[in-house]
Order: structure tokens, then C-alpha cells, then sequence
């Protein structure tokens, strides 16, 4: 729902002033890198159109290069503007719904690829992709289907079922099927390393409606009672103490639970977020006495652990917020003190030199 995603509180936007087009920015969950999207659709007249992209920087830390505000539009002659109800210094979280979508895009182009090292497929499933392609096809895609089984063949010592499923495949088609000789001498030209693999003759079913079924594994899941699945995660991660919440103060309490139950995190990320603020706002020169004749400064360092999405970034942001606060509501005090004391020292400064100097002309 664009108009959704426009109209949001803290949506932030690009505006170049031409109709119909616009860019919403957002941060990705900490650690989150998807490879960039185009969704195109095809008009009444055949011709092709990008209705939105999905655009994200590299996994290998490459830049994805955009324009900002207030550059020029080159059509337009107009400065690009900032919109939106939301600020540029502070982009919104991506929406789950766009994340969800995304993520499921990327794991429809994870279903089509298909390994090109080695065969990666059994004979039935090739029958299977061969069933969609119709032999009447071009010549070029023919011969790519043959190169394939060929290769196929050859991996697994078995070129010659290979070419009798060539043989057989080909015969479909009555028009341009020119008999088993014709068949016997292409093969022949055949190399097994042409560089045209299985993976090719899949993408060309694919082309024509082949969908390669997703292996169900879930046998190698269920614990000896029926219907009662095993959970592998549970015996890979050492579960957390439980924390018992009436040991922290009651403000801090109160409002990691608001923010816990907003963004929808785990508690303990608005907790710690808060704890560390508070260490971070007070004085350097306050001791805490851990125990008798034990004393340390306010000085924490915490480090939150969890998946991508977990909502760490959005659990600890508002906790941290205050600080900017603090520091803007304090700069006008630490500004005046702060041109005291350098009139200060410049007094002192000018005064040790002239005491130098004075000290030099007594010894001589």
C-alpha cells in the first residue's frame, strides 16, 4: 500500500517534482543485506515497465549510488526535495511488509538457481524439466538441451542413456526430428566441456512453465513421536537467564516495557539500551561502591546479540534518544564555560611567557 507508506508518521521520501514517481528511504535491520529488486509488468501493447524497485547496497560492501537533495532533476531543471512527515537524520525501520516481500522475491530466485558444477539432478527430475520443454523449439535452444544432457551423461559415466533421452525427447517433434542419424552425428559434435550445463536446460523449462518441486526433508525433523517435530535451534544456542524484572528501577521498567511492546522486542534491549544511557549521562567523577572499599566509575560497556530483524536497532533508539536531548539542552552552558576557560588559559598562557622571558634576562 504506497499510499500507506507515504502517509506514514515517519515516512521519509525523495521528491523530484514529476508525476507518479518518488523514493521512500529506509535502514535495513542490522546485518540485513538483500540483493536488489525490479518488478516490471507488461502494458496492453507488449512493452515492458518498471513499476517499483526494492534497492539495497552490496552483502560485499559496495555502495548502491543515489542522488539527494538539493541536487538538480536533469528533466525537471528543479532541486530534488525532501518529503515526508519523517526527518532525513533519523530513516524509519524498513516495514515488515516490505521486508516480507523482499525476502520472499529472494527466495523465489533461490528456487530457479541450480548448481552448474556437477549434474545436482537425478534422470527423473531431467525427464521432468524435458516434459515442459516442447521440441519443436528453435534450433539454438535444441542443441543447448543436447549439450546438456551431454554433459549430464558425462558426470555420471552415463552418456549413452543420455543420448537415447536426447533421441526420444527429439522424436516428439515429427516436423524437424530428422531421424536417429541426424540425432547420432550432432552428439558426436558434442564436448563435455562446451561450458553448457544442466543448469541450462533447466532455466530453458523454466521458460516454459517448469517448476522444480522443493525437496521435503521434514523426515529428518520428527522426533519418534508422531506428529511432534524436533526443534534444531533449541539445542544450538545456550538459553538466556531468566531476568527478573522487579530488580530494575521503576522508570527504567516502565518504559523499556512501552517500548518492548510498540516495536515488539525482547525487553531486555530497551532494558540495557536505558542502563547504558544512564551510565553515559552521569557524572565521570560518581563512584559506585560494588562492595565495601570497592569502587568504579559509571563506566558500562553492553553488547546486544540477535538475529537480523530481531528489532534491536528499534528496541535501543528510543532509549538513546535522550541523550541528543541532554547534550542540545546543555550546549549553550558547556559553550560559555567553555570560552571562559580558553580566556583563561590564554591569560595563563601570556603569563608564562612573560615569566620566561623575565626569568631568561635575570640569569644573563
Amino acid at each position: 500500500d504506497l499510499t500507506a507508506l507515504y502517509s506514514a508518521l515517519d515516512a521519509v521520501t525523495i521528491e523530484s517534482g514529476r508525476q507518479s514517481r518518488g523514493k521512500l528511504l529506509y535502514t535495513m535491520p542490522f546485518g540485513l543485506v538483500l540483493p536488489s529488486k525490479k518488478i516490471s509488468y507488461t502494458d496492453a501493447e507488449g512493452v515492458r515497465h518498471v513499476a517499483y524497485e526494492l534497492r539495497c547496497a552490496s552483502g560485499n560492501g559496495l555502495s548502491l549510488q543515489d542522488v539527494l537533495p538539493p541536487t538538480i532533476h536533469p528533466i525537471t531543471n528543479k532541486h530534488y526535495q525532501w518529503g515526508g512527515r519523517g526527518k532525513w537524520d533519523n530513516l524509519p525501520l524498513l516495514p515488515q511488509e516490505l521486508l516480507a516481500l523482499w525476502q520472499d522475491l529472494t527466495q523465489q530466485d533461490s528456487e530457479r538457481i541450480i548448481s552448474t558444477d556437477t549434474m545436482a539432478a537425478s534422470w527423473d527430475e531431467i525427464r521432468s524439466a524435458l516434459d515442459h520443454i516442447p521440441a519443436e523449439c528453435s534450433r539454438e535452444e535444441w542443441l543447448t538441451v543436447g549439450m546438456a544432457l551431454h554433459h549430464a551423461g558425462s558426470q555420471v559415466d552415463q552418456v549413452h542413456q543420455a543420448q537415447e533421452l536426447f533421441h526420444h525427447w527429439s522424436a516428439t517433434a515429427p516436423t524437424k526430428y530428422k531421424g536417429p542419424r541426424d540425432i547420432e552425428v550432432v552428439w558426436r559434435s558434442f564436448k563435455a566441456d562446451s561450458g553448457i550445463k544442466t543448469g541450462s536446460l533447466f532455466h530453458i523449462a523454466y521458460q516454459h512453465g517448469f517448476k522444480r518441486p522443493t525437496p521435503d526433508v521434514t523426515e529428518l525433523f520428527k522426533a519418534s513421536t508422531p506428529d511432534t517435530p524436533i526443534v534444531v535451534a533449541d539445542g544450538m544456542r545456550i538459553p538466556p537467564p531468566p531476568m527478573d524484572m522487579a530488580l530494575w528501577p521503576d522508570i527504567l521498567r516502565t518504559r523499556a516495557l512501552e517500548v518492548s511492546e510498540s516495536v515488539g522486542c525482547d525487553p531486555l534491549v530497551p532494558l540495557f539500551a536505558g542502563l547504558a544511557t544512564a551510565c553515559a549521562a552521569i557524572d565521570s567523577r560518581t563512584r559506585l561502591e560494588l562492595m565495601p572499599g570497592y569502587e568504579v566509575p559509571p563506566v558500562l560497556w553492553l553488547m546486544t546479540i540477535g538475529d537480523p530483524a530481531d528489532k534491536k536497532t528499534p528496541g535501543a533508539r528510543p532509549m538513546m534518544g535522550v541523550l541528543s536531548q541532554i547534550e542540545k539542552e546543555d550546549r549553550t552552558r558547556y559553550n560559555r564555560e567553555l570560552l571562559q576557560w580558553e580566556a583563561l588559559d590564554n591569560i595563563h598562557q601570556q603569563s608564562r611567557k612573560s615569566y620566561i622571558l623575565s626569568a631568561g634576562q635575570n640569569t644573563e
